[in-house]
């Protein structure tokens, strides 16, 4: 039978298990008991554990027809798949998360389209220059719907068990079709202009013509400056499977505005990227989350559950990736700068990597910088050290666990896996993202289309703060809160925390050699274009 979905909960210190639990699972693998692998030695009560049944294998993908049942990696057909009767089926999503609390209650946010335009009539709006050509043929759509959750927590009182005000214990994601690249839950404020421009699908939402009717454009809001909203309370990616927060950890939903509970979700905008949109055409769509909630908010979310995004959160990095290598890699930061503005330690309990086709491995690291000179130090070998507590306490350490592939990275299996390290106030965030170029014959920006390339780290922790955003934006300053929200490159934080883009090449016999990505680029470029952001980049050889 195949593996469970990932479930997380606060482990006592007592005892890793209890009797009620024991009776819920034939055999439940413990990760991260060991001891504390945080920046600074002080251990997190929050630990992320994936439940397997006797007789595991693959994960179950979310909307699998049936749970157990394993899909294999590259399935059949997207009706077995993504079958959304399955989908709607409530006992099969109870029955993948054994820990859900029986009197849990769906809240489904999702898109509602009969049937799916036709992309490949060019908008106004994606004829700029500046917009990729996947987005202008329409093969890319990234689309938005607005939702008031507060409706749809009343829906779930008609259907038995709503309430005005609940908490989200656990997420299931419900991609409609392997064309979804990526999922977010935008958290709006009351007046948000992307919430009210999202309340409706088309620009001619009273064209009765299907073929006529026009998605309108929707650029991300929470990277938006102006938007009105500031962050994301969840985001999906290709194989993310449910999950369960730990007890006492949430988010809560519904209430009123200026009812004291500044961290209440009211207003979402649910992003959804489909590719090969152009294929699309005529399917029905219901792709989005399924919220798990309770009723006693004050209980099942005693803290708050936040996510925060690392590396590079919104593919602006300015240097290419050249054609032809098998090993580059490219360096980011989320600086002291930064972190030093946290109100508390976030404890983190799960983390998920995001990158596109040519990525190969992907580390993240947290260090404690000396506080005589800003600076981490770095292995012998110039590389992190792996390990918690013994090793020096301003030294990079890993915290993306790394498998036995050294931390290798699949585009098709983007999910939450088991982290357990806090993010202390002045710490610095290190992350590698190694991408294997060899079969590409021009050079790849950093960008939102699956052909460009991204690096981003994201993490779920508590409790929740106001940081959403940390790492590169441009070369003057670092990202640090929401869109809006920045912190000067200066100082040490752009001495010793500045990207790094470089060609490691194997020289058999000979020493191994390197070369920057500017310089390897440079040898064989001969055109000069803009990437998705209007900078002035080589992209072509």
């Amino acid at each position: 039978m195949p593996r469970r979905p990932v479930e997380m909960r606060v482990v006592s210190r007592r005892s890793a298990y209890t009797t009620r639990f024991r009776a819920l699972f034939v055999a439940l693998i413990v990760v991260g008991l060991a001891g504390p692998a945080r920046a600074g030695g002080r251990a997190s009560p929050g630990v992320l554990r994936e439940v397997f049944l006797e007789g595991s294998g693959a994960p179950r993908r979310a909307g699998a027809s049936d749970p157990g049942v394993a899909v294999s990696p590259e399935p059949e057909s997207p009706a077995v798949t993504y079958d959304v009767a399955k989908q709607n089926d409530l006992e099969l999503s109870r029955a993948s998360m054994p820990t859900l609390p029986p009197h849990a209650v769906p809240v489904d946010v999702r898109m509602d389209v009969a049937s799916f335009p036709d992309t490949t009539a060019v908008s106004a709006a994606r004829q700029a220059p500046s917009v990729h050509e996947e987005f202008r043929s329409g093969k890319t759509l990234v689309w938005c719907k607005s939702f008031l959750l507060s409706d749809l927590l009343s829906q779930a009182g008609d259907a038995g068990g709503g309430g005005e005000k609940m908490s989200v214990v656990a997420v299931e994601p419900l991609p409609g079709s392997p064309d979804v690249h990526h999922m977010h839950l935008h958290v709006c404020d009351e007046g948000s202009s992307a919430f009210e421009a999202h309340r409706t699908l088309y620009e001619n939402e009273n064209e009765n013509e299907n073929d006529a009717r026009r998605p309108k454009t929707c650029l991300p809001p929470s990277w938006t400056p102006g938007s009105g909203c500031h962050g994301t309370a969840w985001t999906f990616l290709p194989g993310q499977e449910p999950v369960r927060f730990p007890e006492g950890v949430g988010f809560t939903v519904g209430g009123e505005d200026g009812d004291g509970d500044d961290l209440a979700v009211r207003r979402v905008v649910l992003e959804v990227h489909y590719d090969g949109a152009d294929e699309m055409r005529g399917r029905a769509d219901r792709s989005g989350l399924r919220l798990w909630a309770t009723s006693d908010w004050k209980t099942d979310a005693r803290e708050r559950v936040g996510l925060l995004s690392v590396a590079d959160p919104f593919a602006r990095l300015p240097q290419n990736l050249p054609a032809g290598e098998r090993d580059v890699r490219y360096v980011t930061h989320c600086p002291p700068g930064c972190t030093s503005t946290f109100a508390k330690p976030m404890r983190v309990f799960a983390s998920m990597t995001h990158a596109h086709l040519r990525a190969r491995h992907v580390l993240t690291s947290v260090g404690t910088p000396d506080p005589r000179t800003g600076l981490v130090s770095v292995a012998d070998d110039g590389g992190d050290v792996s390990g918690g507590a013994n090793n020096a306490s301003s030294a990079w350490r890993v915290v993306v666990a790394a498998s036995d592939d050294a931390g290798a990275f699949s585009h098709d299996r983007q999910k939450f896996e088991p982290a357990n390290f806090s993010i202390q106030p002045g710490d610095a965030l290190r992350t590698e993202c190694r991408y294997d170029t060899s079969a590409a014959s021009s050079s790849i920006p950093f960008g939102p289309a699956t052909s460009q390339e991204m690096c981003m780290q994201v993490f779920l922790y508590y409790p929740k703060q106001r940081e959403f955003l940390c790492g590169y934006y441009d070369e003057r300053k670092f990202w640090c809160g929401d869109a809006e929200g920045h912190v000067p490159r200066e100082g040490v934080d752009a001495a010793a925390y500045a990207e790094t883009c470089e060609v490691r090449r194997d020289g058999g016999d000979e020493p191994e050699t390197t070369e920057t990505c500017a310089d390897a680029e440079a040898r064989t470029a001969v055109v000069s274009e803009k990437n998705a952001h209007g900078e002035g980049v080589v992209m072509r050889r």
